[in-house]
């Protein structure tokens, strides 16, 4: 062999061994990063599960408190619960059904109303002795109305039919209720003692609202007014045995403030221009300081209750802060016995009086007893 083509060989050789270690280098390079690649995807994962481990102990945690904070506070409403069952024990009368001897119903014989007992089963376990020597009886022919503002009658289901038999009452006003529409029916119902009705108005929203709760030896109906939209109100109309000419009953409630305060008179002006001529009695809260002779507002309704022939008769602070707030309103009817009680019911005072319309045969007798027939057939066609 030449020289030449021996040098040629061992070239060819050399350069066949360095492409040979080259590639395998790169092939071991590559190996290498797909080496790190996978053990960094591994990485990555174990610290995905690790995560996923620790989000689902720290939410097993959560879960463990709340049941415990879940099972400490159902031991505290247990406690609590029978606490007060040992508590109003003492107090409750354990009796199936409502005891209405105190009424003087000799005069609506032909007026009794059987009472729906499973709606007022719930009342029944809420029935609370009466002191009824301590108990006002009104005269013949005069009833007995109170007036509370009780911010939510929801929470005083048992405390609303304990102030009707306690005072003695015939009509309960009530502004502030703080009922649904859609659960105010069922509320009421709750609150009323048997042989008692009611009106109500209530809103969509938390607030407001007001309610007439009354007895049956009434014959009533409820009387609606479309303009009204600064105040609400229950109007009922309610006919006695004992009376010539019916009350007109309307228990307002203004939500505080002074903003719509022009509108607000207006619009109760047009309400008495509506019922001119009624025995008119209206309860209520009306937010506005009466007792402050000074004040602009309170001089605005004292001159307009002036200019319809219209008496107010609360003269005590009604609210727990001080201020004439909640107010008796009458005309044609003579109020007496005026009471302003100092047990709170929330954060005002409870309001009592007596109400009697002015008939037009005071101090007569009636000479023809058609004329008392006549009476008995219009209070019969109430009724019916």
């Amino acid at each position: 062999m030449s020289t030449a083509a021996y040098q040629g060989s061992a070239a060819v050789a050399k350069a066949s061994g360095m492409a040979f270690v080259l590639n395998e280098a790169i092939r071991r390079k590559l190996e290498e990063m797909d080496r790190r690649q996978q053990e960094e995807k591994r990485r990555t994962e174990e610290k995905r599960r690790e995560g996923e481990r620790e989000k689902q102990r720290k939410e097993k945690s959560r879960r463990d408190q709340k049941r415990e904070r879940l099972g400490l506070g159902f031991m505290v409403v247990i406690g609590v619960a029978f606490l007060a069952f040992l508590v109003g024990n003492s107090r409750i009368k354990k009796v199936s059904h409502y005891d209405t001897s105190h009424y003087d119903t000799s005069h609506y014989e032909t007026n009794q109303y059987e009472t729906n007992h499973h709606e007022t089963s719930q009342y029944e376990t809420c029935q609370y002795e009466t002191n009824h020597h301590e108990t006002n009886h009104p005269p013949s022919g005069v009833i007995r109305l109170g007036l509370i503002n009780a911010r939510s009658i929801n929470n005083k289901r048992c405390l609303i039919p304990e102030v009707i038999t306690e005072n003695n009452l015939s009509v309960l006003c009530i502004t502030e209720t703080w009922t649904r529409n859609d659960t105010a029916d069922k509320v009421l119902r709750e609150c009323l003692p048997p042989d008692f009705g009611c009106y109500n108005v209530s809103r969509n929203r938390k607030g407001g609202g007001a309610a007439v709760l009354f007895s049956k030896v009434f014959c009533s109906e409820q009387k609606e007014f479309g303009f009204i939209t600064t105040f609400e109100y229950v109007a009922t109309v309610l006919h006695h045995r004992q009376w010539d000419k019916p009350i007109l009953l309307i228990n307002v409630y203004r939500p505080p403030g002074y903003k719509k305060f022009k509108d607000f008179l207006s619009e109760f002006q047009m309400l008495l221009n509506e019922v001119q001529g009624s025995n008119l009695v209206v309860t209520g809260d009306f937010n506005i300081r009466v007792d402050r002779v000074e004040d602009r507002y309170a001089k605005l309704l004292e001159e307009l209750l002036q200019r319809n022939d219209l008496d107010q008769y609360v003269n005590s602070k009604t609210h727990q802060k001080g201020g004439t707030l909640d107010l008796v309103i009458s005309r044609n009817v003579e109020i007496s016995d005026v009471h302003v009680s100092n047990e709170l019911i929330s954060d005002h005072y409870p309001v009592f009086f007596n109400a009697k319309p002015v008939s037009k045969n005071t101090g007569k007798k009636i000479k023809d007893d058609r004329d008392e027939d006549e009476q008995g057939k219009r209070f019969k066609k109430c009724e019916e």
